[in-house]
């Protein structure tokens, strides 16, 4: 039986959002007292209140970010996938030697679909034209095809896919039409959303050591009110990216880590069952 503090915990949770926005729609009615006029600031008074506003939003909307990604950390179907993982892992583990090979042949396949589909499109059979991607000792013979094939035929031997590679199924490591594209790593995320306030952070710097503090001479009600409401903007985005690192976890990321499995289990289907013949066989032999 769930305890007081247990349910109190459980409302907060599952009404995070709604306190966010009610937070945010009663600070919002505060707009109704003040108007918005020119502070009469300078021009480099603006930059740095500007620059400070930028990195205090910043840092608010990341410490949201890192709680939505340590909450997807924990969730109930993340770790189920993570065990999962690990235990496909442990049964391949025996014919791992084999994951390149298998990898290969993986690979060229996926090529030999893309580009099978690609060239259909302009008429053109895959099966009867691998010389035009080196696969046959033949030269080939570009004269029999139209302008608008051969662009094709250029883009398919141009054709770039994410290489299946057992290191990667096994441990930690993104396109529609890529067949073997896991999906994003969560060391690709953090760099791109660390990275953008990279800039803001060099610029901050440089204006706090030009500029200086004072207090305010006369409190200013509208002054603070705009602050308030800017407060609650910066907790707005950062309710936003709680819930969009939440979902990349759970959903995203997960996927990939989901994709992994069904390649791992394709791949122990192709060899494991020769490895656990061969085991017999020894096992038989030795007996005799």
């Amino acid at each position: 039986m769930e305890t007081t503090a247990e349910k109190i915990k459980k409302a907060i949770k599952d009404n995070f959002l709604y306190g966010i926005i009610f937070i945010i729609c009663a600070v919002y009615l505060l707009r109704g007292l003040v108007t918005v006029e020119e502070s009469g600031k300078t021009i480099w008074q603006i930059i740095a209140d500007g620059v400070i506003t930028l990195i205090y939003g910043f840092s608010i909307t990341r410490l949201f970010d890192l709680q939505g990604l340590r909450k997807g950390e924990y969730d109930s179907r993340v770790i189920a996938t993570y065990t999962l993982h690990a235990q496909e892992v442990t049964l391949c583990t025996p014919f791992l030697d084999k994951g390149e090979e298998w990898c290969d042949i993986m690979n060229n396949d996926a090529y030999a679909k893309v580009r099978t589909k690609m060239l259909s499109k302009v008429g053109i059979k895959y099966e009867s034209n691998k010389d035009l991607f080196g696969m046959t000792d033949n030269l080939p013979d570009l004269s029999k095809f139209t302008r608008k094939q051969l662009r094709v035929i250029h883009k398919a031997q141009r054709l770039k896919l994410s290489l299946l590679s057992i290191s990667e199924l096994t441990s930690e490591g993104g396109k529609d039409d890529d067949p073997l594209y896991l999906g994003e790593s969560k060391t690709e995320y953090e760099r791109k959303t660390i990275t953008r306030g990279l800039l803001s952070k060099i610029i901050v710097a440089i204006i706090s050591g030009y500029f200086s503090l004072e207090f305010v001479k006369t409190f200013d009600w509208g002054a603070f009110i705009f602050v308030i409401i800017q407060v609650a903007l910066f907790v707005g985005f950062g309710a936003a990216q709680y819930m969009k690192s939440l979902l990349f976890i759970v959903d995203t990321y997960r996927n990939r880590v989901i994709n992994k499995i069904n390649y791992l289990q394709i791949f122990r289907c192709a060899y494991g069952n020769q490895v656990i013949e061969k085991i017999e066989v020894k096992e038989n032999s030795s007996e005799q």
